[in-house]
């Protein structure tokens, strides 16, 4: 598919939930090895050296930091279309993450040799990568800044606001966000409990703002909800 520069930027987003369109990548990984994974199952771990860069083509998949004492954080969740575990795959050594499928998913890989390349042959292609890695950073940062300034509840808000934005569709009852995810999962990425994220997720409901029809949400009014995250 031809693509521009910006367009491509352009729909490279920020939030934690990563995404981007299958056609995008389907020539770079149009032969190559496919698999399936069970919801639950770990595609690599953290500490492990794990050479593929893989492509997500059905399904979500949550990479995440384990620390000593235990506790897991999850940092992104991969959606349709988005490629992931390119950057330790490059380097060539152990993932600082691990990554595993949030729900059942299929994927497409191909070792870090035969995808430098094809990535180094082709501008389009290498543009996109580049711009891929930048993007995480990006969001790496924001995610960041977030957990450091933010209180979980602001967190909670804005997270919300992001997927309404880049998942949102405009329908008469306000901002249908079209991808499903649960209060474990918003919980998972904030570092919260899902105690606190059904709390917040409560009152917006009480206050008319958010609404769960058949496993979606609503933002009936983005802005009111912009002013109630401004008034923490």
């Amino acid at each position: 598919m031809n693509i521009s520069e910006s367009t491509f930027r352009e729909e490279l987003n920020s939030s934690p939930w990563q995404s981007n369109k299958l056609e995008y990548w389907s020539s770079l990984f149009k032969v190559c090895q496919e698999k399936t994974v069970k919801k639950g199952d770990f595609i690599y771990y953290q500490g492990q050296v794990q050479p593929y860069i893989y492509l997500l083509m059905k399904g979500r998949v949550a990479v995440s930091l384990i620390a000593n004492d235990g506790n897991e954080r999850t940092c992104m969740i991969f959606t349709e279309g988005s490629i992931f575990g390119t950057s330790t795959a490059i380097e060539g050594g152990s993932s600082l993450l691990n990554a595993r499928a949030n729900e059942n998913c299929e994927l497409k890989y191909m070792h870090r040799d035969e995808f430098l390349n094809k990535v180094t042959h082709d501008p389009i292609l290498s543009m996109q990568v580049t711009y891929t890695l930048s993007n995480i950073v990006k969001t790496l940062a924001n995610i960041i800044n977030d957990s450091s300034f933010m209180s979980a509840q602001e967190q909670i808000i804005n997270y919300i606001l992001k997927l309404a934005n880049i998942f949102g569709e405009d329908t008469p009852m306000g901002k249908k966000i079209t991808l499903k995810f649960t209060h474990q999962q918003m919980a998972d990425l904030i570092g919260a409990s899902r105690v606190t994220v059904s709390k917040v997720m409560g009152h917006l409901d009480k206050e008319g703002i958010l609404l769960k029809i058949k496993g979606l949400y609503y933002v009936t009014d983005v802005e009111r909800l912009e002013a109630f995250l401004d008034s923490f």
